[in-house]
Protein backbone atom coordinates (compact mmCIF):
# COMPACT_ATOMS: atom_id res chain seq x y z
CA UNK A 1 0.00 0.00 0.00
CA UNK A 2 1.39 3.36 -1.28
CA UNK A 3 0.08 6.71 -0.29
CA UNK A 4 0.37 9.00 -4.01
CA UNK A 5 -1.34 11.76 -2.20
CA UNK A 6 -1.96 13.08 0.77
CA UNK A 7 -3.42 16.67 2.68
CA UNK A 8 -0.57 19.26 3.25
CA UNK A 9 0.46 19.99 7.02
CA UNK A 10 -1.55 23.29 6.78
CA UNK A 11 -5.24 22.92 4.52
CA UNK A 12 -8.51 24.66 4.66
CA UNK A 13 -11.98 23.14 4.66
CA UNK A 14 -12.41 24.18 1.43
CA UNK A 15 -8.64 23.35 -0.45
CA UNK A 16 -8.26 20.08 1.46
CA UNK A 17 -6.03 17.27 -0.78
CA UNK A 18 -7.99 14.15 -1.58
CA UNK A 19 -6.26 11.25 0.15
CA UNK A 20 -5.47 8.85 -2.50
CA UNK A 21 -3.87 5.28 -2.19
CA UNK A 22 -2.51 2.54 -4.59
CA UNK A 23 -3.47 -1.28 -3.15
CA UNK A 24 -4.08 -4.56 -3.84
CA UNK A 25 -6.21 -4.80 -1.37
CA UNK A 26 -8.74 -3.45 1.23
CA UNK A 27 -7.63 -1.17 3.93
CA UNK A 28 -9.06 0.21 6.94
CA UNK A 29 -9.39 4.63 7.27
CA UNK A 30 -9.80 6.10 10.53
CA UNK A 31 -9.83 9.87 11.53
CA UNK A 32 -9.36 11.70 14.53
CA UNK A 33 -9.66 14.83 15.84
CA UNK A 34 -6.82 16.19 18.37
CA UNK A 35 -5.43 12.95 17.48
CA UNK A 36 -7.61 11.42 20.37
CA UNK A 37 -11.44 11.67 19.41
CA UNK A 38 -12.43 9.37 16.12
CA UNK A 39 -14.61 10.91 14.08
CA UNK A 40 -14.71 8.22 10.90
CA UNK A 41 -13.88 4.70 10.34
CA UNK A 42 -14.67 3.19 7.27
CA UNK A 43 -12.88 0.13 5.12
CA UNK A 44 -12.05 1.07 1.56
CA UNK A 45 -11.73 -1.23 -1.14
CA UNK A 46 -9.17 -0.28 -4.69
CA UNK A 47 -10.67 0.30 -7.86
CA UNK A 48 -10.09 -1.75 -11.22
CA UNK A 49 -6.82 0.02 -11.31
CA UNK A 50 -5.72 -0.31 -7.90
CA UNK A 51 -6.66 2.80 -6.92
CA UNK A 52 -8.40 3.85 -3.54
CA UNK A 53 -9.35 7.71 -3.35
CA UNK A 54 -10.45 9.38 0.12
CA UNK A 55 -12.79 12.10 -0.88
CA UNK A 56 -14.76 15.47 0.53
CA UNK A 57 -12.15 15.22 3.74
CA UNK A 58 -13.20 19.25 4.00
CA UNK A 59 -16.98 18.83 4.55
CA UNK A 60 -16.43 15.67 7.34
CA UNK A 61 -13.93 18.00 9.51
CA UNK A 62 -15.93 21.52 8.67
CA UNK A 63 -19.30 19.76 11.22
CA UNK A 64 -16.02 19.66 14.19
CA UNK A 65 -14.97 23.29 13.15
CA UNK A 66 -17.02 26.48 14.04
CA UNK A 67 -16.59 30.03 14.74
CA UNK A 68 -18.00 32.76 17.16
CA UNK A 69 -18.74 36.68 17.09
CA UNK A 70 -16.68 36.69 20.26
CA UNK A 71 -13.62 38.77 20.68
CA UNK A 72 -10.05 36.55 22.24
CA UNK A 73 -9.28 33.17 21.62
CA UNK A 74 -10.88 31.39 18.62
CA UNK A 75 -10.39 28.30 20.05
CA UNK A 76 -12.86 25.74 17.33
CA UNK A 77 -11.65 27.10 13.81
CA UNK A 78 -8.83 25.11 13.66
CA UNK A 79 -7.49 21.95 14.85
CA UNK A 80 -5.11 19.02 14.11
CA UNK A 81 -6.47 15.89 12.61
CA UNK A 82 -5.16 12.69 12.08
CA UNK A 83 -5.96 10.18 9.07
CA UNK A 84 -4.70 6.88 10.34
CA UNK A 85 -4.62 3.79 7.40
CA UNK A 86 -4.55 0.19 8.39
CA UNK A 87 -4.17 0.97 11.86
CA UNK A 88 -2.29 -1.62 14.14
CA UNK A 89 -1.47 -3.29 10.79
CA UNK A 90 2.21 -4.00 9.70
CA UNK A 91 1.88 -1.35 6.79
CA UNK A 92 0.18 1.49 8.99
CA UNK A 93 0.54 4.57 7.97
CA UNK A 94 -0.16 8.33 9.42
CA UNK A 95 -1.09 11.81 8.15
CA UNK A 96 -1.16 14.93 10.08
CA UNK A 97 -2.71 18.47 9.30
CA UNK A 98 -3.52 21.02 10.74
CA UNK A 99 -6.99 22.23 9.14
CA UNK A 100 -8.76 25.60 9.45
CA UNK A 101 -12.04 26.31 8.93
CA UNK A 102 -12.72 28.28 5.37
CA UNK A 103 -16.07 27.24 3.16
CA UNK A 104 -15.04 29.85 0.84
CA UNK A 105 -12.27 28.83 -2.07
CA UNK A 106 -9.13 30.58 -2.07
CA UNK A 107 -5.64 30.76 -3.60
CA UNK A 108 -4.01 32.29 -1.12
CA UNK A 109 -1.05 30.71 0.46
CA UNK A 110 -2.37 28.42 3.28
CA UNK A 111 0.44 28.14 5.78
CA UNK A 112 0.18 31.91 5.72
CA UNK A 113 -2.92 32.35 7.57
CA UNK A 114 -1.40 29.79 10.37
CA UNK A 115 1.88 31.76 11.06
CA UNK A 116 -0.05 35.24 11.05
CA UNK A 117 0.82 36.52 7.50
CA UNK A 118 -2.41 36.73 6.41
CA UNK A 119 -5.95 37.91 8.48
CA UNK A 120 -8.91 36.06 8.16
CA UNK A 121 -10.81 37.14 5.98
CA UNK A 122 -10.38 37.12 1.87
CA UNK A 123 -11.28 40.90 1.29
CA UNK A 124 -8.90 42.65 -0.89
CA UNK A 125 -7.84 46.18 -1.15
CA UNK A 126 -9.31 48.81 1.77
CA UNK A 127 -12.23 48.62 3.12
CA UNK A 128 -14.64 51.77 3.77
CA UNK A 129 -15.87 52.10 7.36
CA UNK A 130 -17.60 54.60 9.06
CA UNK A 131 -16.85 56.50 12.37
CA UNK A 132 -18.67 54.68 14.94
CA UNK A 133 -18.85 51.50 13.21
CA UNK A 134 -17.09 48.20 15.15
CA UNK A 135 -14.66 46.17 12.47
CA UNK A 136 -12.81 43.10 13.74
CA UNK A 137 -9.80 41.32 12.57
CA UNK A 138 -8.67 37.86 13.36
CA UNK A 139 -4.87 36.77 13.24
CA UNK A 140 -2.81 34.06 14.23
CA UNK A 141 -1.22 35.31 17.38
CA UNK A 142 2.05 33.67 19.29
CA UNK A 143 2.30 34.17 22.97
CA UNK A 144 3.17 37.98 23.93
CA UNK A 145 2.35 39.44 20.59
CA UNK A 146 0.84 42.78 20.02
CA UNK A 147 -1.45 44.05 17.25
CA UNK A 148 -0.08 47.39 15.81
CA UNK A 149 -1.86 50.39 14.05
CA UNK A 150 -1.16 53.27 12.73
CA UNK A 151 -2.95 55.97 11.14
CA UNK A 152 -2.81 57.92 7.86
CA UNK A 153 -3.63 61.95 8.22
CA UNK A 154 -3.93 65.13 6.59
CA UNK A 155 -1.43 67.76 7.96
CA UNK A 156 -2.23 71.05 6.18
CA UNK A 157 -2.19 70.42 2.97
CA UNK A 158 -0.12 67.28 2.55
CA UNK A 159 -0.69 63.56 4.41
CA UNK A 160 1.39 62.20 6.67
CA UNK A 161 1.38 58.72 8.55
CA UNK A 162 1.88 58.15 12.44
CA UNK A 163 4.30 56.10 13.95
CA UNK A 164 3.53 52.36 15.11
CA UNK A 165 1.74 52.25 18.21
CA UNK A 166 0.62 48.72 20.01
CA UNK A 167 -3.63 48.54 19.66
CA UNK A 168 -3.86 45.19 21.58
CA UNK A 169 -2.11 42.15 22.57
CA UNK A 170 -1.98 38.40 23.75
CA UNK A 171 -0.82 37.36 26.69
CA UNK A 172 -2.14 33.81 26.57
CA UNK A 173 -0.86 30.67 24.61
CA UNK A 174 -0.53 31.08 21.00
CA UNK A 175 -3.87 30.21 18.48
CA UNK A 176 -6.08 32.58 16.30
CA UNK A 177 -7.32 35.88 18.04
CA UNK A 178 -9.95 37.80 17.12
CA UNK A 179 -9.47 41.85 18.18
CA UNK A 180 -12.76 44.51 17.73
CA UNK A 181 -10.89 47.73 16.57
CA UNK A 182 -12.91 51.31 16.76
CA UNK A 183 -11.63 54.35 15.45
CA UNK A 184 -12.54 55.85 18.97
CA UNK A 185 -9.88 53.67 20.32
CA UNK A 186 -7.54 54.34 17.43
CA UNK A 187 -8.39 57.83 18.32
CA UNK A 188 -7.18 57.89 21.56
CA UNK A 189 -3.73 56.21 21.49
CA UNK A 190 -2.87 59.30 18.97
CA UNK A 191 -4.53 62.21 21.34
CA UNK A 192 -2.29 64.63 19.33
CA UNK A 193 -4.09 64.57 15.64
CA UNK A 194 -7.57 65.64 14.95
CA UNK A 195 -9.51 62.76 14.68
CA UNK A 196 -11.35 64.72 11.68
CA UNK A 197 -7.80 65.24 9.77
CA UNK A 198 -7.50 60.82 10.07
CA UNK A 199 -7.73 59.33 6.28
CA UNK A 200 -7.23 56.19 7.23
CA UNK A 201 -6.15 53.65 9.89
CA UNK A 202 -4.23 50.48 9.68
CA UNK A 203 -4.18 47.15 12.26
CA UNK A 204 -2.18 44.43 11.45
CA UNK A 205 0.51 42.19 12.62
CA UNK A 206 4.14 41.63 11.82
CA UNK A 207 4.53 43.70 8.50
CA UNK A 208 1.10 42.81 7.30
CA UNK A 209 -1.69 45.57 7.77
CA UNK A 210 -5.23 46.01 6.46
CA UNK A 211 -6.29 49.48 5.67
CA UNK A 212 -9.68 50.94 6.90
CA UNK A 213 -10.21 54.01 5.22
CA UNK A 214 -12.73 56.55 7.36
CA UNK A 215 -15.48 57.77 5.16
CA UNK A 216 -16.92 61.13 7.06
CA UNK A 217 -19.62 61.81 5.04
CA UNK A 218 -23.26 62.15 7.18
CA UNK A 219 -25.52 59.81 5.87
CA UNK A 220 -29.56 60.23 6.42
CA UNK A 221 -29.19 57.15 8.49
CA UNK A 222 -27.01 53.75 8.86
CA UNK A 223 -27.40 50.48 9.82
CA UNK A 224 -24.48 48.03 11.04
CA UNK A 225 -24.46 44.31 10.54
CA UNK A 226 -22.25 41.26 11.42
CA UNK A 227 -21.66 38.00 10.46
CA UNK A 228 -19.93 35.06 10.49
CA UNK A 229 -17.35 35.26 7.44
CA UNK A 230 -16.14 32.21 5.34
CA UNK A 231 -13.29 31.07 8.67
CA UNK A 232 -15.87 31.80 11.32
CA UNK A 233 -15.08 34.96 12.06
CA UNK A 234 -17.02 38.53 12.69
CA UNK A 235 -16.76 41.08 10.12
CA UNK A 236 -19.38 44.07 9.53
CA UNK A 237 -21.26 45.27 7.10
CA UNK A 238 -22.24 48.96 6.69
CA UNK A 239 -25.23 50.02 5.14
CA UNK A 240 -26.41 53.73 3.83
CA UNK A 241 -29.28 53.33 1.89
CA UNK A 242 -33.13 53.06 2.48
CA UNK A 243 -34.28 50.16 4.41
CA UNK A 244 -38.73 49.20 3.23
CA UNK A 245 -40.63 46.81 6.17
CA UNK A 246 -42.79 44.55 4.76
CA UNK A 247 -45.66 42.84 6.46
CA UNK A 248 -46.28 39.29 5.81
CA UNK A 249 -49.61 37.87 6.88
CA UNK A 250 -50.21 33.74 7.60
CA UNK A 251 -53.26 31.75 9.52
CA UNK A 252 -55.01 28.98 9.32
CA UNK A 253 -59.06 29.35 8.78
CA UNK A 254 -62.32 27.40 8.72
CA UNK A 255 -66.27 27.99 8.65
CA UNK A 256 -69.07 28.17 10.64
CA UNK A 257 -72.47 28.01 9.07
CA UNK A 258 -70.43 29.43 5.88
CA UNK A 259 -68.80 32.00 7.54
CA UNK A 260 -64.73 31.98 7.27
CA UNK A 261 -62.84 32.52 11.05
CA UNK A 262 -59.43 33.05 11.11
CA UNK A 263 -57.40 31.63 13.65
CA UNK A 264 -53.52 31.35 14.30
CA UNK A 265 -52.72 34.22 13.45
CA UNK A 266 -49.20 34.95 12.46
CA UNK A 267 -47.38 38.58 11.17
CA UNK A 268 -44.26 38.21 10.30
CA UNK A 269 -41.96 41.94 9.50
CA UNK A 270 -39.63 41.32 7.07
CA UNK A 271 -37.17 44.27 5.85
CA UNK A 272 -35.13 44.80 2.07
CA UNK A 273 -32.31 46.63 2.80
CA UNK A 274 -30.51 49.04 0.03
CA UNK A 275 -26.41 49.05 0.86
CA UNK A 276 -26.51 52.74 -0.50
CA UNK A 277 -23.07 54.13 -1.61
CA UNK A 278 -20.81 51.26 -2.04
CA UNK A 279 -16.74 52.12 -2.60
CA UNK A 280 -15.43 49.37 -4.07
CA UNK A 281 -15.22 45.49 -4.60
CA UNK A 282 -14.92 45.22 -1.29
CA UNK A 283 -18.52 46.42 -0.23
CA UNK A 284 -19.69 43.52 -2.98
CA UNK A 285 -17.93 41.01 -1.28
CA UNK A 286 -18.77 41.81 2.05
CA UNK A 287 -22.64 41.57 1.08
CA UNK A 288 -22.21 38.37 -1.16
CA UNK A 289 -20.19 36.74 2.21
CA UNK A 290 -23.08 37.37 4.54
CA UNK A 291 -25.55 36.39 1.97
CA UNK A 292 -24.60 32.72 2.80
CA UNK A 293 -23.41 33.25 6.34
CA UNK A 294 -24.93 30.82 8.95
CA UNK A 295 -25.09 33.68 11.25
CA UNK A 296 -25.92 37.49 10.87
CA UNK A 297 -26.83 39.91 13.44
CA UNK A 298 -28.15 43.69 13.04
CA UNK A 299 -27.52 46.24 15.38
CA UNK A 300 -31.02 46.83 17.14
CA UNK A 301 -31.29 49.01 20.74
CA UNK A 302 -27.99 49.10 22.12
CA UNK A 303 -27.08 45.40 20.80
CA UNK A 304 -26.76 42.80 18.30
CA UNK A 305 -29.70 40.59 17.25
CA UNK A 306 -29.92 37.19 14.97
CA UNK A 307 -31.24 37.56 11.83
CA UNK A 308 -31.99 35.53 8.70
CA UNK A 309 -30.94 36.98 5.38
CA UNK A 310 -33.87 35.37 3.06
CA UNK A 311 -32.57 36.96 -0.08
CA UNK A 312 -29.89 38.68 -1.62
CA UNK A 313 -30.53 40.89 -5.16
CA UNK A 314 -27.16 42.28 -6.77
CA UNK A 315 -24.85 42.21 -9.45
CA UNK A 316 -21.26 43.06 -10.80
CA UNK A 317 -20.58 43.48 -13.77
CA UNK A 318 -17.25 42.30 -15.32
CA UNK A 319 -16.56 44.62 -18.19
CA UNK A 320 -17.65 47.67 -17.02
CA UNK A 321 -16.62 48.04 -13.77
CA UNK A 322 -19.51 49.61 -12.44
CA UNK A 323 -20.29 49.17 -8.66
CA UNK A 324 -24.14 50.03 -8.13
CA UNK A 325 -25.99 49.47 -4.58
CA UNK A 326 -27.36 45.99 -3.42
CA UNK A 327 -30.21 44.96 -1.95
CA UNK A 328 -30.98 42.13 0.84
CA UNK A 329 -34.21 41.36 2.75
CA UNK A 330 -33.90 40.17 6.43
CA UNK A 331 -36.09 39.11 9.32
CA UNK A 332 -35.61 38.72 12.80
CA UNK A 333 -34.72 35.24 13.96
CA UNK A 334 -36.08 35.61 16.91
CA UNK A 335 -40.54 35.76 16.45
CA UNK A 336 -40.61 38.12 18.99
CA UNK A 337 -39.11 40.41 16.93
CA UNK A 338 -41.51 39.18 13.97
CA UNK A 339 -44.05 42.19 14.99
CA UNK A 340 -42.50 45.40 15.46
CA UNK A 341 -45.18 48.47 16.40
CA UNK A 342 -44.30 52.06 16.51
CA UNK A 343 -40.30 50.93 16.76
CA UNK A 344 -37.74 53.46 15.15
CA UNK A 345 -35.81 50.88 13.89
CA UNK A 346 -37.13 50.84 10.47
CA UNK A 347 -37.62 54.93 10.07
CA UNK A 348 -35.59 57.41 11.29
CA UNK A 349 -35.39 58.27 14.57
CA UNK A 350 -36.67 61.82 14.03
CA UNK A 351 -37.83 61.82 10.31
CA UNK A 352 -39.78 63.67 8.32
CA UNK A 353 -43.25 62.42 7.08
CA UNK A 354 -43.78 64.44 3.71
CA UNK A 355 -47.47 64.36 3.99
CA UNK A 356 -48.40 67.95 2.83
CA UNK A 357 -50.21 68.72 6.10
CA UNK A 358 -52.64 65.47 5.45
CA UNK A 359 -52.00 64.08 9.11
CA UNK A 360 -53.24 65.32 11.81
CA UNK A 361 -49.09 66.50 12.88
CA UNK A 362 -48.92 68.30 9.85
CA UNK A 363 -45.84 66.31 8.65
CA UNK A 364 -43.69 65.41 11.81
CA UNK A 365 -43.42 62.13 13.27
CA UNK A 366 -44.50 62.38 17.20
CA UNK A 367 -41.26 61.95 18.34
CA UNK A 368 -39.50 63.13 21.81
CA UNK A 369 -37.63 65.52 20.03
CA UNK A 370 -40.06 67.34 17.96
CA UNK A 371 -37.00 67.98 15.56
CA UNK A 372 -36.94 66.71 11.75
CA UNK A 373 -33.48 65.85 11.76
CA UNK A 374 -32.49 62.76 11.51
CA UNK A 375 -29.57 60.33 13.35
CA UNK A 376 -27.71 57.29 12.42
CA UNK A 377 -29.43 53.98 13.48
CA UNK A 378 -25.95 52.74 15.33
Amino acid sequence: MTITQQPDAYSLTSTIKDIILSSDSDITFEALADGTTSILEEIYSPDSDGKIYIRDLGKLIENYLSGSMASGLQSSISCNFVFLINRDEDDEQTITTSVLLCKAYTTQDTSAFFTGHNPLHLQYGTKVTIPTAREYLTFYMVANAAVKVKVIYLDVKSFKESDLLTYDSVQEAAGFYTFEITLAKVVALFPDIDPENIVSYLVGVGDIYSQFSVDWNTYQDTKMFRYLNSFGCPVTLITKGEIIRKRELSYESSKIHRIEKRYDIRRTDTFEVSTGRKFSRVDEALLAEMAVSDICQVYYKGAFCEIIVTQENSEEKQRKGAISAGKFTFRFADERFNIILYDPFWILENGTWKDTGVWFDDGEWLDSSGSGSSESGL
